[in-house]
């Protein structure tokens, strides 16, 4: 780590990621901190790229300090990642989906740094999380469960950098299991989603929110032709609502459930025309292993399931 009197550092967007934005509050005591301690005037740099000392660079600059340059000698993008990170968790700020994004981010960092080393590697299944559980104070398991919620706000981040954030942030209310089945639907159908709460101020988000407005922006494209059009719009609301569906209608819950299967095989076959598995990581190809496995053996759970009630 050295000195360096350089300017114009630019912001990784994957990296800006794992910064919390500021309030003002916040921004205020990050100011204090800057007048009345030297320390609290560093700014952590790597490859011209900042790390999570942004806000305080451009404290010093409005208000006239100058601030001192010290560059990070990291191996790589991952080690960096991991770092901002670590000190992002260190906050006294943080969020509470903040935390569980970055606890996520920092397993799966500290896992692609680790499998670098060919003698931790044969190691490291199992111990990780346990490592990382018991310095955070959680379990191990609960570390993997962070894990694949910062896979799944991480797709939601390539595709509205805005609405993740708000998840991040606390503006939305999402469980976890609910970013998890965002995170499984198209990009436009994401971006619906995101519109939708966007408008109405939406502050908590359901499934049943997800399945229906999927739902209805499939009812509008199957009558976007011109003639059915008018009628159609009579009936179906305009987009931007969380929509209030019949109080009951028992093929409902089959019907969402066909149209969200119809962009999971959308998805599936994208990936299958698309992906190099020849070059995919040892950790996604068991994931995925894993996850079509579970897939499969609900459908027989439900196949048996349709075959017993309506034989």
């Amino acid at each position: 780590m050295e000195n360096n009197n350089q300017s114009n550092y630019s912001l990784d967007p994957i990296f800006e990621r794992y910064v919390q934005p500021y309030s003002k509050e916040a921004k205020q005591q990050l100011l204090t901190s800057i007048l009345e301690n030297k320390d609290g005037r560093v700014v952590h740099v790597w490859k011209h790229m900042h790390l999570n000392d942004k806000e305080k660079y451009e404290l010093c600059k409005q208000h006239g300090i100058k601030e001192t340059i010290k560059i990070y000698c990291f191996n790589g993008r991952n080690s960096a990642a991991y770092y901002i990170c670590t000190k992002e968790l260190q906050r006294d700020d943080l969020c509470e989906e903040y935390r569980k994004y970055l606890i996520g981010e920092l397993y799966h960092y500290k896992e692609l740094i680790e499998k670098r080393d060919v003698f931790k590697r044969s190691m490291m299944k199992g111990r990780l999380s346990d490592e990382l559980g018991l310095k955070l104070g959680i379990s191990g398991g609960t570390v993997k469960k962070y894990n694949n919620y910062a896979a799944a706000m991480d797709i939601i981040f390539d595709t509205d950098n805005e609405f993740a954030k708000h998840i991040l942030l606390g503006k939305v209310k999402v469980s976890h299991e609910n970013v998890v089945e965002l995170s499984r639907l198209r990009r436009e159908e994401i971006r619906i989603i995101a519109k939708v709460v966007e408008n109405d101020k939406v502050e908590k988000l359901t499934l049943q929110d997800i399945r229906n407005e999927i739902k209805w922006n499939y009812l509008r494209i199957q009558n976007s032709l011109p003639k059915a059009k008018r009628e159609v719009e009579k009936r179906v609301p305009k987009a931007g609502t969380i929509r209030q569906m019949p109080a009951y209608d028992p093929d409902s819950e089959v019907n969402s459930l066909c149209m969200t299967i119809g962009s999971w095989v959308s998805s599936i076959e994208r990936v299958n025309k698309t992906a190099d598995f020849t070059k995919i990581t040892t950790k996604a190809r068991i994931r995925l292993s894993k996850e079509l496995v579970s897939l499969n053996h609900m459908i027989e759970k439900i196949q048996c399931s349709l075959e017993e009630r309506t034989g």
